[in-house]
């Protein structure tokens, strides 16, 4: 990646020690993604840092680092919502309270030092800056440095602006000095489609659903989607918007979509319409059965599994004014069916805190309605709430995809979660609308059932001899010689699921937290040697890396398949330059080397990017296989 003689000056130190570890941070970064120069920011920051949660945000000792050195963004930034610390508005209990206490005991240094580094106002905390006036709301084309896998993937598709998915901490640092590496969706051909998305449902279907089922089909790409105009005018309005928010985060959640094209709706695809699709893009329809199937997949997490549902948390991402006034009506037109005055479980909705303030003043009767049902209001983090090990404990019901994948909150549908809010009763429902139920079965089974077919790997033959060994070779972008066994997954890995568990508990080793990955969850990660095609998820994934490297609970190494993508990218590149542990990572292995590697089996990485799997148990060799020895290791 070249820089330019003022970049270079920082990269030598010219600018301070502290700014010539960012430079160096963001030169790590950007080589590994390919890009080819940094470019400079143009728009106000948005950051999925919020608060000291472990390994979700900064570490107080790299932000006490930057705001010593007197270092600031060069233009304001927003954040992602407080830390859960509205105990009134929550519903808590006093144990949960102290458990609170204890976790954020860091907030007011954090804000702090936030406010320090160029933080907006003392309101500009939400995970969906853009839906209120005086938001955070970039114009078309304009470059910006985002993280917060729901926000970047809002600003890229529904408004046009350009951003890639940038990791915490990265986000920051990219802000700091003004410029960001040069590649991905911030490039014309970066933004074209690789797939195309036909919708063919009686009717709109629910956001989360249907993002659900484009994040596990697509993963990273870029999906072009026909067939949801007709639900739509050709203008983005309130509900289009609030539509499109809803769907985009589950896309970025589940997989790690940065972009979407509507067709007919959203502004590139207004401008270029299907010209945006790649020549050899692939095509998927998604209609009623499929979305019903993936209702039916999704695993029940409570403890109890036939616990009486204890709270609701609705608002993840943030709700809109026109959210809120809907869930009021939903709740006052259902408390009036049931002849009800008060829900009968405790329920908290989630907004910004300009919208809750717009909504006590400008809709008055509304809020005063929505209080006297027994609802709450905060404009916290559902999923922080969730972190609380005493919260997550509870049979918490949801109507957010996000949440459900990242915490053990139930996921049900707003028709029947309306229902079950007033009345309590988990099986009433005016629509007929079915609950999720407790069939587990792997969520990217499809997605997993393609990617070994593109190989078409003969039948496996048996060899029997002994400790057979099959050569791969790989970049070598943080190189190293060790060893270790494979632990393989064909799916996308979260990193913050996997980790979460293990952060949040301290644990000086980590096994993997994320339900949504049947091959890994439950399984040691510390010490591995991790088999993945890429990283998913959430942009946390920068942090998390960085905390699960000092604190020494990171694999041994993480192999990619194919090219790493900028989550994990980041959080390799702040593992090295601030933890001061780099994670040996080899990537672009190719496809047969994930259809290869089998769980168990040992491996030894050399540092020029040489992967040697060993059989030591004399079966699965295929005789279609790269490179077949018998030197053994």
């Amino acid at each position: 990646m070249k820089l330019n003689s003022e970049e270079q000056a920082i990269l030598d130190g010219k600018s301070g020690t502290t700014m010539q570890k960012v430079m160096q941070t963001l030169l790590l970064y950007g080589q590994a993604v390919d890009a080819t120069h940094m470019v400079t920011i143009e728009g106000e920051g948005h950051f999925s840092i919020s608060g000291p949660f472990p390994g979700g945000d900064i570490p107080l000792y790299l932000l006490d680092e930057l705001v010593d050195a007197g270092l600031k963004t060069k233009l304001p930034f927003t954040l992602n919502p407080k830390s859960p610390l509205d105990f009134e508005n929550l519903g808590v209990t006093q144990a949960q309270k102290q458990e609170f206490k204890k976790m954020f005991r860091d907030e007011t240094h954090y804000q702090r030092g936030m406010r320090k580094l160029g933080l907006r106002g003392r309101n500009d905390y939400t995970c969906s800056p853009y839906v209120f006036d005086g938001g955070n709301t970039p114009k078309r084309d304009v470059i910006l440095a985002w993280s917060e896998s729901s926000c970047v993937i809002y600003a890229n598709s529904a408004l046009g602006a350009r951003t890639n998915r940038n990791a915490a901490i990265i986000d920051l640092l990219s802000n700091i000095i003004g410029k960001t590496p040069m590649f991905g969706l911030l490039t014309n051909e970066g933004r074209r489609a690789n797939w195309r998305i036909d919708i063919e449902t009686t009717k709109l279907p629910n956001p989360q659903l249907l993002g659900t089922a484009i994040g596990k089909r697509v993963q990273d790409g870029i999906p072009y989607i026909c067939g949801l105009d007709r639900f739509f005018t050709n203008q983005v309005d309130e509900r289009a918007r609030d539509y499109l928010k809803e769907m985009g985060a589950t896309c970025a959640a589940i997989g790690a979509i940065g972009l979407y094209h509507i067709e007919n709706v959203t502004p590139e695809a207004l401008d270029q319409g299907r010209s945006l699709l790649l020549s050899d893009h692939q095509v998927h329809l998604i209609n009623d059965s499929e979305l019903q199937e993936l209702v039916n997949s999704y695993p029940n997490m409570w403890d109890k599994q036939d616990s009486v549902p204890e709270k609701v948390m609705i608002g993840c991402p943030h709700l809109s004014l026109r959210e809120l006034l809907e869930w009021t009506d939903r709740i006052s037109g259902c408390l009036d069916k049931n002849g009800r005055e008060k829900i009968a479980i405790d329920t908290v909705l989630v907004a910004p805190p300009q919208v809750l303030q717009l909504f006590r003043e400008q809709h008055h009767a509304e809020h005063q309605k929505l209080q006297a049902a027994g609802a709450r209001l905060s404009a916290t983090c559902c999923e922080a709430y969730m972190t609380n090990r005493l919260c997550s404990s509870e049979a918490v019901l949801t109507n957010s995809s996000k949440l459900r994948a990242y915490t053990n909150a139930r996921l049900v549908l707003d028709e029947q979660l309306v229902e079950t809010i007033v009345t309590g009763n988990m099986q009433q429902s005016s629509n007929k609308t079915q609950l999720i139920n407790t069939k587990v079965k792997n969520p990217e089974e499809e997605y997993s059932k393609d990617l070994l077919s593109k190989t078409q790997i003969p039948p496996t033959q048996v060899i029997n001899v002994e400790k057979k060994v099959t050569t791969f070779y790989g970049r070598p972008l943080y190189p190293d010689n060790v060893s270790g066994k494979a632990l393989v997954t064909r799916s996308g890995f979260n990193s913050l699921a996997s980790f979460v568990d293990a952060m949040l508990n301290n644990s000086i080793s980590a096994t993997c937290s994320d339900h949504d990955s049947p091959d890994l969850y439950g399984k040691a990660l510390t010490g591995s040697i991790l088999c993945i095609p890429k990283t998913v998820g959430s942009t946390s994934a920068g942090a998390t890396w960085e905390y699960v490297a000092r604190h020494k609970m990171a694999p041994t190494a993480v192999l990619f398949s194919e090219k790493i993508d900028s989550l994990a990218a980041a959080g390799m590149a702040l593992a090295k330059a601030w933890a001061l542990q780099p994670i040996c990572v080899v990537d672009n292995l190719g496809i047969d080397f994930l259809n290869t590697v089998e769980e168990g089996q040992q491996i030894m990485i050399d540092r020029d990017g040489k992967v040697l799997i060993s059989d030591a148990t004399g079966q699965k060799l295929d005789s279609n296989r790269h490179v077949i020895s018998d030197n053994g290791f």
